[in-house]
């Protein structure tokens, strides 16, 4: 049976066990709806999708959609190895509760209520790994969006590609704060609204997330000791760097046509044809036959390139009007001074390789007696050949050294290939024990409901069920035989719960057994590698300094921008010089407020720490977000983050209150007058200092004046998630 065929529907308005509104609602649930590094598409009602079956059939659990009124039981499909809820600030939420409220705070009837990543995981690492990872992007969703995160990490199928680990992460359109669904997260917004708010567009956004999907799957590969690396741009990108570096074998190998996904209806329609039978199947034999055909070719192609430049180069090359003829003579006889023809005496050149440092070696020279130059002193390679100085590593190949030698005792003993089985196994039993756990819920409340059905049964036929002793209606022995079978299956599942709890313990004895036989000899590495990592970060930091250079030549960055700051800031600097700070949020915010002080003159560093975080928080981004941007992106003292972060929002209030005065809004309270006194009266750092004083007063006095209050729209409100 295949997976999207496993699935039950239930319409609790309606006897029969598929109803008419269970059939429309499910009809395309199961099915993928949009690769990772292809696109994100929203989960739509107006697209018949409904948040509550997606994450049903993703998670392989029942939940009921209260909505419409059905149940979507998927406790039976195969193929689910880990699931997971994660929420800003380690909130504890409960997937029924959270996709129905998702659901129940739209109205519109083609409302968004979630969107969905599909993300292709490396299958050079193990269950374990691929969890962290996905764990890893999952907490980069909730923490940079604000929103609520269900992970769900399926195995390859069984008749598909082996290779083919895959995760679904669905996620709410609303920003999870409080425990309610508040307001659409930003990258939900269309992008007239993100340019009044000072972000980028939402394309740039998912640009942002490929570039750090890739990052983190190429940071756990590394971190595996795995060689493989993906590459989140585009063929057409890629060759064009390997251009850049004049990779030409890797250009040549790149100039191929991209891949197309099949998808699970042209792949059905492959698997039962028993040949490539669908037009996206073809076309993906086609690309792959591309692609075998230019990595074969690519050398050769390469070297015909390289041999086409030396041509051209030669055929630029002009001789001298004034060259002596015997210079295209050819080859010379050296038993044959005569052959030479004259040599002109002021000329040394003349007379070939001779040591520039001692001219005596050559000695009187006859025109017509070659032999009086005698032997000649070659030089000395010392005086001749300058000092050569190893160019520095690259920065990202030093880091991800240290990475390796920085790594824990705990995160090497991790890497043990027979403690990271045995952790896998673990991990798969916990899973199977959930499974049969909700699968012997499930049976238990199914056979429950099968001894109610027949006890209403009884009720209504009196006389049969009187009669039931001697012959028992075929109705009743239905209903009897159903409710024994739920009764065997919630006894198999109990069963095999706690044969896989006991499994686990066991692999957990043996774990700690093997571990112990291990300790000695990784801590005795990891002391050796502390000395090596000293040296690494040493030289990282003469790379990271050479980095810096290279990017102010290249930016043309003023000297006065910043003479005092370290190398590592340097190189932050000129990036906001260079208007090269692009993620979304708060360092583009910081990137504005930078353009905005330098337009001024010279460049004022805490200025524009306060000013772009007061823009970034005016944009719905929250503190740990700024404070993540200035610790990453701005150069200067990083003990004083906080610190201009308090300011921040200091200054983002003083504008709220201030634009709301220059919209014609009078204070409805004293303590509202006064504050608009402080604001307007002062300059931005007097009024700052007094704001930060009384920050939690002055944001209660705003909250309490209806004519400075933030408006709020209430249709954006949801339910509370219980």
């Amino acid at each position: 049976m295949r997976k999207h065929e496993q699935g039950r529907t239930y319409d609790l308005a309606s006897p029969s066990p598929c109803g008419p509104s269970g059939e429309s609602k499910i009809k395309s649930q199961g099915q993928p709806i949009a690769i990772f590094h292809a696109s994100t598409k929203p989960l739509s009602r107006s697209a018949g999708r409904s948040s509550v079956a997606a994450a049903a059939y993703r998670a392989g659990v029942v939940l009921i959609d209260r909505r419409t009124g059905v149940i979507h039981d998927y406790t039976r499909r195969s193929g689910v190895v880990a699931s997971e809820l994660i929420a800003p600030g380690g909130v504890i939420l409960d997937r029924a509760e959270l996709w129905n409220a998702a659901e129940q705070a739209e109205a519109r009837k083609d409302a968004r209520t979630a969107r969905e990543w599909v993300l292709a995981l490396p299958a050079e690492l193990d269950d374990e790994e691929r969890a962290v990872l996905v764990r890893e992007f999952g907490r980069e969703l909730a923490t940079r969006y604000g929103v609520a995160v269900d992970v769900a990490i399926h195995e390859p199928d069984r008749e598909g590609d082996k290779r083919n680990h895959h995760a679904h992460v669905l996620t709410t359109t609303r920003v999870v704060a409080g425990g309610v669904l508040g307001e659409k997260a930003s990258i939900e917004l269309s992008d007239t609204k993100r340019r009044q708010l000072g972000l980028s567009p939402a394309a740039d956004e998912v640009k942002a997330l490929r570039e750090c999907w890739a990052e983190m799957a190429n940071r756990a590969l590394g971190n595996a000791g795995q060689e493989a690396r993906i590459d989140h741009r585009s063929l057409a990108d890629q060759q064009v760097a390997a251009m850049e570096r004049g990779d030409l074998q890797t250009a040549f190998a790149l100039d191929r046509p991209a891949q197309t996904h099949v998808g699970v209806h042209a792949m059905a329609m492959d698997r039962r044809a028993h040949y490539v039978r669908s037009d996206r199947g073809q076309k993906r034999v086609d690309a792959r036959a591309a692609q075998r055909e230019t990595e074969i070719t690519a050398e050769a192609r390469a070297a015909q390139a390289v041999m086409a430049e030396w041509d051209e180069a030669a055929a630029q090359v002009v001789v001298a009007e004034d060259a002596p003829s015997w210079a295209n003579a050819g080859a010379v006889d050296l038993t044959n001074w005569a052959s030479v023809g004259p040599v002109d005496p002021t000329n040394w050149a003349s007379v070939g390789p001779v040591d520039p440092t001692n001219w005596a070696s050559v000695g009187p020279v006859d025109p017509m007696n070659w032999a009086s130059v005698g032997p000649l002193n070659p030089p000395e390679a010392t005086t001749m050949s300058p000092s050569i100085t190893a160019p520095p590593r690259p920065v990202d190949e030093l880091r991800t050294e240290a990475a390796r030698l920085s790594r824990t005792v705990a995160q090497r003993l991790d890497a043990v290939p027979t403690l990271a089985a045995g952790r896998a196994a673990r991990r798969q039993l916990r899973v199977e024990a959930a499974r049969d756990e909700q699968a012997y819920d499930t049976a238990r409340l199914s056979a429950e409901s099968q001894a109610k059905r027949a006890s209403d049964w009884k009720r209504e036929h009196p006389v049969r069920a009187m009669l039931a002793g001697i012959v028992k209606p075929k109705e009743l022995r239905q209903i009897e035989a159903n409710q024994a079978d739920w009764l065997r299956q919630a006894e198999q599942h109990k069963q095999a719960g706690l044969q896989a709890i006991d499994r686990h313990n066991e692999i957990r004895r043996e774990q700690a057994a093997e571990e112990a036989r291990h300790r000695p000899a990784i801590e005795a590495q990891y002391q050796a590698d502390q000395v090596q990592l000293a040296k690494i970060r040493a030289e990282l930091a003469v790379a990271e300094a050479a980095a810096v250079e290279a990017v102010e030549l290249a930016t043309e960055v003023t000297p006065e921008l910043a003479p005092a700051l370290p190398a590592l800031d340097q190189l932050r600097a000129a990036r906001f010089e260079a208007g090269k700070v692009e993620t979304p949020g708060a360092p583009y915010c910081l990137q504005l407020a930078y353009n905005e002080t330098r337009k001024a003159g010279q460049v004022d560093w805490d200025a524009v720490a306060i000013y772009g975080t007061a823009k970034a928080l005016a944009s719905d981004n929250d503190e740990e977000h700024c404070a993540a941007a200035l610790a990453k992106w701005w150069p200067g003292e990083q003990a004083r983050v906080q610190e201009l972060v308090e300011q921040g929002r200091a200054q983002a209030l003083i504008d709220h209150v201030r634009t709301r005065l220059a919209d014609g809004r009078e204070p409805r309270t004293e303590e509202g007058r006064m504050l608009a006194a402080v604001v307007c009266d002062h300059d931005d750092a007097i009024a700052r200092a007094a704001v930060v004083a009384t920050y939690e007063t002055a944001v209660e006095v705003v909250g309490n004046d209806s004519a400075l209050r933030p408006e709020r729209d209430s249709e954006h409100l949801a339910p509370e998630l219980r």
